[in-house]
């Protein structure tokens, strides 16, 4: 068999997950759930097995669907047989006389877990590295195989809507207790523990202990509670959504039946709406993106790559704090250094806070925070850069600044260490310009939010080494970031995109469009924040330094005149309306649990950008105008080769500016359209708002 060994000690029976492909990766396809069934039904005819341990070997327990195998049905009914199959042997493991145990380390994943589910017992390895969820709401699907109405049934309907409705991963702790694991070991005694669990439960009465809380009996068991659970959740998703994501809501009808009739009523609703969803346009665009992340991840080419063993960052800000704590957490030690002691302190202080919290998150002791901290090199001066495999400057948007900074560390450093800045407009080759070796002069430009998969630009210029680019994709993997390499050019991709998308707000605006009612166009297309909303989070001053200077001359260019928005910009600045951080942009913002909520707009804005009566503009021309700066900027720069190809472009817009995500991307939803309609929306546009939304192909 290719997905599954089988192990046989004394009576007991040791299946062992594999895939033939990946060693370290399991996955589930169709050939895995036909092969799980031959080995469940031999086992559960011969009477010589009396128990059986599930185990995915040292490496992960199993990391869920393959995704390629679903994106490559097409047909209708085609998963169903699939799933029915899944259904009918996870319903024989769970009423098996037989104990079967699961033994979990590493990944245990959407179809990985509703398997463990259906055992009678499951063991978890106390390691960073056992993470349990269901991330399939995040490319278009629900949860596989019966586990939405076991994760109800286990441990309430509260509960399994909030993991399985936002794709979380749950560390092991905190699955033991919500209930989905009932016992942590060692890693390394988990399987012994699994085989031990294993005999002690022949020939008993097993029974499954209830993990709900007390208040969660009590909604479970009221009728009018649980409807109310499930129409709050619904119409909180609707406001979320705005109904562009099919997944979520028939995850909630799945739940929604086996709650108001049964179990089997809930598995037949989940596998007909599983199977919908496997075809449909909306889940494929989302599986293709997921897919191409993937296989970024898995074909990278690092032959070239150098290793990285000391970063030295210059400039201890939000965006130079955050970098160090990336490169902490994942054991690579920093040099951090900034020209005023009171920014170092504050930065030291940030960064212990988020080591304390990612060692809560992923089971870390006191002592292995303390040893990722004392990792971290804090100073005024240049001492020990000569040291370091490579240096980036993570200053504010001032080009002399960071010339500066490159060229003195172009004298202090050794001749291999690369020199990278994390700018997100100045061109690469500006700031090197005073740069002797070219060469190892590289760009880096680093994309909120501060987590695992977020994105980095990696910017090139004709003289840049390959080795010096294989090695910057190559350590933007080691921090658990994807990576789209770009042409040098101001703004590069997505701040490329970022301004087509703030320029179309602005210009709405002074058409008299209300703040809130252009955000709320914005959000309900699916991008990930309303542009106004968007400033405010990135900062007013750094917005203008953004939109300012070689980018907004080229777009003044590309798009046959422009506006330039410095002066009312300026003039929000000089107001102190900088966005969040002086509680005062296009929206008043009040703290509120740690953080600072919008609380209305600010009706001054209007003021500085001379919009002389507010109106209700149509919500169609805005919601169109809004998705078409972005898609048709984002086609641009696949013209002018600023990226290689339509996925680095997706992948871009969808990690880097919050481009709608169910559209897969500016070029998924191209293609999705067909080019007789991009033709046709596009001369529509320019014949009315002009030349920024011209075709240049």
């Amino acid at each position: 068999m290719q997905y599954i060994q089988l192990e046989q000690q004394g009576s007991l029976v040791i299946i062992r997950f594999q895939h033939p492909q990946h060693k370290e990766k399991v996955l589930v396809n169709s050939i895995f759930v036909q092969e799980l069934a031959t080995v469940v039904d031999a086992i559960e005819g011969d009477t010589a097995v009396e128990a059986v341990v599930l185990w995915g070997g040292e490496h992960d327990f199993c990391e869920g669907l393959d995704i390629r195998h679903i994106l490559a049905i097409e047909k209708v009914d085609e998963w169903e047989r699939v799933s029915r199959e899944a259904f009918r042997v996870l319903e024989m493991i769970e009423k098996s006389i037989k104990p079967y145990v699961a033994a979990i380390h590493g990944e245990a994943q959407g179809a990985g877990l509703a398997i463990a589910l259906a055992c009678h017992y499951r063991l978890g390895s106390h390691d960073q590295d056992t993470r349990l969820g269901f991330p399939e709401i995040r490319y278009g699907l629900i949860p596989p195989f019966g586990a939405i109405q076991r994760v109800t049934h286990l441990i309430g309907v509260r509960h399994a809507l909030e993991i399985m409705l936002t794709g979380n991963q749950l560390n092991v702790k905190q699955a033991k207790e919500m209930g989905l694991v009932d016992r942590l070991m060692h890693k390394d005694g988990v399987l012994s523990a699994a085989i031990r669990q294993a005999k002690a439960l022949v020939g008993k009465k097993i029974v499954r202990p209830s993990y709900k809380s007390t208040t969660d009996k009590l909604l479970d068991s009221n009728p009018l509670s649980r409807s109310v659970l499930i129409n709050q959740a619904r119409e909180h998703l609707l406001n979320q959504t705005q109904n562009n994501y099919p997944a979520p809501l028939k995850l909630i009808d799945s739940m929604e039946m086996g709650i108001q009739y049964d179990e089997k009523a809930g598995y037949e609703a989940a596998i007909k709406n599983m199977d919908e969803l496997v075809v449909h346009p909306i889940s494929k665009q989302m599986m293709r993106f997921e897919a191409a992340k993937q296989g970024q991840l898995e074909e990278a080419d690092e032959r070239d790559a150098k290793r990285i063993k000391r970063i030295g960052i210059l400039g201890a800000g939000k965006m130079g704090t955050g970098i160090a704590s990336d490169c902490l957490v994942h054991n690579i030690p920093v040099l951090i250094k900034d020209v005023h002691a009171d920014v170092l302190r504050l930065s030291k202080q940030s960064i212990w806070q988020r080591l304390v919290a990612h060692g809560e998150e992923h089971l870390l002791s006191d002592v292995q925070v303390e040893q990722m901290m004392q990792q971290l090199i804090s100073q005024i001066d240049y001492r020990h850069f000569e040291k370091l495999d490579i240096v980036l400057e993570a200053v504010f948007e001032d080009l002399s600044l960071k010339r500066k900074l490159l060229k003195a560390c172009e004298t202090i450093c050794r001749k291999q260490c690369i020199l990278a800045s994390n700018t997100s407009s100045i061109p690469i080759r500006d700031i090197s310009r005073d740069i002797e070796h070219r060469d190892r002069v590289i760009g880096m430009h680093y994309l909120p939010p501060q987590k695992e998969g977020a994105l980095v630009e990696i910017i090139t210029q004709e003289e840049t080494a390959s080795w010096v680019i294989a090695t910057a994709v190559a350590f933007t993997r080691k921090q658990g970031r994807m990576s789209i390499i770009v042409k040098d050019q101001p703004g590069f991709y997505t701040t490329r995109l970022l301004a087509a998308y703030l320029n179309e707000a602005f210009l709405l605006l002074e058409e008299g469009g209300r703040i809130e009612q252009i955000d709320q166009c914005a959000i309900e297309l699916g991008f990930a924040s309303g542009p106004f909303s968007q400033i405010d989070q990135m900062g007013v001053d750094v917005c203008q330094a953004i939109m300012g200077g070689q980018l907004m001359a080229l777009y003044t260019r590309n798009h046959g005149g422009g506006v330039n928005w410095n002066k009312q910009l300026q003039a929000m600045i000089e107001q102190s309306l900088k966005g969040r951080k002086s509680q005062k942009g296009f929206y008043h913002y009040k703290a509120k649990k740690g953080r600072f909520v919008a609380q209305g707009e600010v009706g001054e804005v209007y003021d500085y950008f001379k919009v002389k009566e507010q109106r209700d503009l149509s919500i169609k021309m805005m919601r169109q105008r809004l998705m078409w700066s972005v898609v048709n900027e984002a086609r641009k720069c696949l013209v002018e080769g600023v990226i290689a190809s339509e996925n680095d472009g997706d992948m871009g817009a969808v990690l880097g500016i919050g481009f709608p995500n169910f559209t897969g991307g500016p070029f998924s939803y191209m293609k999705q359209l067909g080019e007789s309609t991009v033709r046709e929306r596009l001369q529509l546009l320019t014949d009315e708002y002009g030349e920024r939304f011209m075709r240049n192909d």
